[in-house]
């Protein structure tokens, strides 16, 4: 096992990984009613016979993913909408980046948005801390600590972490195959 010590980067990548699977049941089904939200908003706003149109011309390309800045009251934000093979259009030689949506057309935007902030708040503090924590650790040492945290240190340096324990004592698996001698009488 790694003897060497965590670097800032690793410790940053790490603590993401741990952080992010720490929330995934909070924040993910807000982000997918974002993402089924926002397809619906994109889909309303972009005419599909004018993305084909593009497309055939080779004006634009077909795209999995889009940026879009989001106005909701007095706020904006940048999401990514993840879709289906191809389902945004872009034109050629521009951003990805869509913008859409007025404060008044975005409430239910607004309301997930709200909810889904303290949740990413929170999940960067837990980042942050565990970053700190970490860094100039063995990985050895950190997954001794937290064997929670084993499973995404050994993915992070690439550990094999399926070794079988060792038998322990010694003697036993000396006795499992080395005859036992009688007691001397």
């Amino acid at each position: 096992m790694s003897k060497s010590k965590i670097n800032n980067c690793g410790a940053k990548r790490i603590a993401e990984n741990i952080s992010n699977a720490a929330f995934a049941h909070l924040i993910t089904p807000i982000t997918e009613q974002i993402n089924a939200l926002l397809r619906t908003a994109y889909h309303a706003h972009m005419r599909k016979d004018v993305a084909a149109f593009l497309v055939e011309r080779g004006l634009a390309s077909q795209i999995d993913a889009v940026e879009v800045v989001v106005r909701y009251g007095t706020g904006t934000t940048t999401e990514i909408i993840r879709g289906d093979t191809g389902e945004f259009t872009v034109p050629i030689g521009h951003s990805n980046q869509f913008k859409f949506l007025t404060a008044a057309e975005t409430p239910e935007y607004a309301q997930l948005h709200e909810a889904r902030a303290p949740l990413i708040q929170k999940r960067g503090a837990l980042r942050n801390e565990l970053s700190e924590q970490i860094v100039g650790k063995s990985a050895s040492k950190v997954m001794k600590t937290w064997p929670e945290a084993a499973p995404f240190v050994a993915n992070y340096f690439d550990l094999d972490t399926t070794a079988h324990e060792m038998t322990t004592p010694l003697d036993a698996l000396l006795a499992k195959y080395l005859p036992m001698l009688p007691a001397p009488k």
